[in-house]
């Protein structure tokens, strides 16, 4: 138990928390026809600011932002750059 919770006790864990609440509906938003940013440097082997340059460069095409501002790819489209 960590200092700050000496008086007020361990915190709890809501399982029915506003975060996994947004989870389930990125992940229903991205289904299979979208990756989003992050899966899509990781696949790439570059990080989150080389894939942010490579999109204002014009190397990939421009993506689309999903409600809550994640960068969407096209699936089929940046298949053929991660091989």
């Amino acid at each position: 138990m960590t200092r700050r919770h000496y008086w007020r006790g361990v915190p709890k864990y809501h399982y029915a928390c506003r975060a996994n609440g947004m989870q389930g509906k990125r992940a229903s938003l991205i289904g299979d026809r979208y990756i989003n940013g992050t899966q899509l440097a990781k696949r790439l082997g570059i990080g989150a600011s080389t894939l942010s340059r490579w999109v204002k460069a014009g190397k990939l095409q421009k993506p689309e932002k999903s409600i809550s501002g994640m960068l969407l790819f096209d699936r089929a489209a940046t298949s053929r750059l991660a091989r």
